[in-house]
């Protein structure tokens, strides 16, 4: 049976409502190549921007540095990805492995660099100023371990 004629068959009423139970149960935890519990949204970034903020300057800084790290968090998830697809299955796991580890110090490094700021805001700045420069680092990384491990022409940052 060509994959044509499979795929209708399974968006058949019968086959789709299938699917639609089935995906839900299904589990892809073993082939997901990015780290548990990392999901860069940029949707709150998307919304912000549509949504007439009347906030004053120091609530406008905040917000915009949460917004360049969402924007960097997935520059550096699609830096991650381009890399985990040119690896073997091994080294996949090893990159996944890796990237956790990175995260966590990520962090560790971000809380360090607002320690002892009495202002909230100001240490939520520092820590996400911190973050925003090692997550920037990190991409740099993994971009250039592609490049290194890619034939032929290099591909675009």
């Amino acid at each position: 049976m060509t994959h044509a004629r499979t795929m209708a068959k399974l968006l058949r009423p019968t086959g789709f409502s299938f699917i639609l139970l089935w995906l839900p149960c299904a589990s892809f935890a073993a082939d997901d190549p990015l780290p548990k519990d990392w999901k860069p949204d940029l949707q709150p970034l998307y919304q912000y921007l549509e949504d007439d903020s009347g906030d004053g300057p120091v609530t406008a800084i905040h917000r915009n540095r949460q917004w360049q790290m969402q924007i960097r968090d997935s520059q550096l998830e699609l830096a991650y990805l381009r890399l985990w697809a040119s690896l073997s299955e091994k080294a996949q796991t090893q990159l996944k492995a890796e990237q956790t580890r990175w995260l966590a110090t990520r962090a560790k490094k971000a809380a360090a660099a607002a320690a002892g700021t009495d202002d909230e805001t100001l240490a939520s700045l520092k820590s996400m100023h911190a973050s925003i420069k090692l997550t920037d680092q990190r991409i740099s990384e993994l971009r250039d371990r592609l490049a290194a491990s890619t034939p032929g022409p290099k591909p675009k940052r």
